[in-house]
């Protein structure tokens, strides 16, 4: 045998010995040796932001911890502070009342005094400011009742009627009753006539009138036992008086609350 022959021999005993590798199983190996060392690296870095917020919660925990003892320094030394401002204050005022208790009870007695007088002078003022104005006041009280009440007059025929029922219920049991109206309000009080005699009793009978000589909102009404007159001015008349009724005995209380004030 020639030493070619075992050469090429040898040759091709030793390719026989090695196999063949794929393309795709290196590239899969190559792959798969990324994906750990990526998942490594994320682990890693998951980790380290992981210890991160721990440090920065940690931190924050002393940074609350620390400022909480600095408030609480700080409301001590107010508190001391305010104690001691107390104590001196309490020490003066000792002081003061001890050395000028006379001088301050006798300023005291005086501003009295002058308060007493002013308000003796105001209220002197003050009656006889309403005594002056109170007819003034009722004039007016009159007035404003006469526009208001006429008012309601002349816009709503009810309130005309309401009247003259109030009137004929003070006169039931009279039987015979005869009431006199406006020509103006003969009408709306004929057809108030069933609303009237609702008031009335049974026995009673109630007739109507239209009388020329009345005007606005007067009326008046015959009955057996006499003769009544009504309407808007009498009851202002009657309003009148009822408000200097009740001036008068309020001048009265007041004079008798201002003696027992004088006398104390």
């Amino acid at each position: 045998m020639s030493l070619c022959k075992i050469i090429k021999a040898s040759e091709i005993n030793h390719t026989a010995s090695f196999k063949p590798v794929h393309l795709h199983q290196l590239l899969y190996a190559t792959a798969f040796a990324q994906a750990d060392e990526e998942d490594c690296s994320t682990r890693l870095m998951e980790e380290a932001l992981q210890a991160k917020k721990e440090a920065d919660v940690y931190k924050e925990e002393l940074q609350k911890q620390h400022q909480a003892e600095v408030e609480y320094e700080k409301q001590q030394v107010q508190i001391e502070i305010e104690q001691l401002r107390k104590e001196t204050r309490q020490q003066a005022y000792e002081e003061g009342v001890s050395q000028g208790q006379a001088e301050g009870r006798a300023h005291y007695d005086e501003a009295l005094q002058q308060v007493n007088k002013l308000t003796q002078l105001a209220q002197k003022e003050y009656e006889s400011h309403i005594e002056k104005a109170t007819p003034i006041i009722i004039e007016l009280a009159v007035e404003l009742a006469q526009k208001v009440v006429g008012a309601s007059f002349e816009q709503d025929e009810q309130t005309f009627v309401s009247v003259l029922k109030q009137l004929l219920l003070e006169l039931k049991m009279n039987h015979a009753i005869r009431l006199y109206v406006p020509v103006s309000w003969y009408e709306a009080t004929l057809c108030a006539k069933e609303d009237l005699e609702s008031v009335l009793e049974k026995k009673d009978t109630l007739s109507l009138y239209p009388d020329e000589q009345l005007q606005g909102n007067d009326f008046y009404v015959e009955y057996p036992g006499g003769k009544i007159e009504g309407g808007l001015d009498r009851q202002l008349l009657q309003l009148k008086e009822k408000l200097q009724e009740y001036v008068e005995e309020h001048n009265h209380e007041r004079a008798g609350i201002k003696n027992n004030y004088t006398k104390k």
